[in-house]
């Protein structure tokens, strides 16, 4: 539930599901969360080291659900041993069809 972890759910109101880092490389080869995990590696080299990286979120929004605007950075995250994200990956597993809004992902200040 995205209400836990100490979010405000005025933020982010969502259900979602996290892996551990070593748990998803524990899958076999071929595995979704593996494959991802090894293509970020490939094309981000060692800041997406498998070692390196937060385990995978997945997260669903219901139509009332939401996710605002917000700066992937935390005070408390410097001390952490993997320090701030220098990356995030966002992959979309589904589509809104053309009567619901919502869905979309904005970067107003890249």
């Amino acid at each position: 539930d995205g209400r836990g972890y100490g979010v405000d759910p005025s933020v982010r109101d969502s259900l979602e599901c996290v892996w551990a880092p070593d748990g998803v490389m524990a899958l076999p080869d071929g595995a979704l969360p593996v494959v991802v995990a090894q293509r970020l590696h490939r094309l981000l080299g060692d800041v997406a080291r498998p070692d390196h990286v937060e385990g995978p979120k997945v997260v669903k929004y219901g139509a009332s659900q939401h996710y605002s605007e917000h700066l992937d950075w935390g005070a408390g995250l410097a001390a952490a041993p993997a320090g701030q994200r220098t990356a995030t990956a966002l992959l979309y597993l589904s589509s809104l069809d053309g009567e619901r809004e919502g869905g979309c992902t904005v970067f107003p200040r890249l």
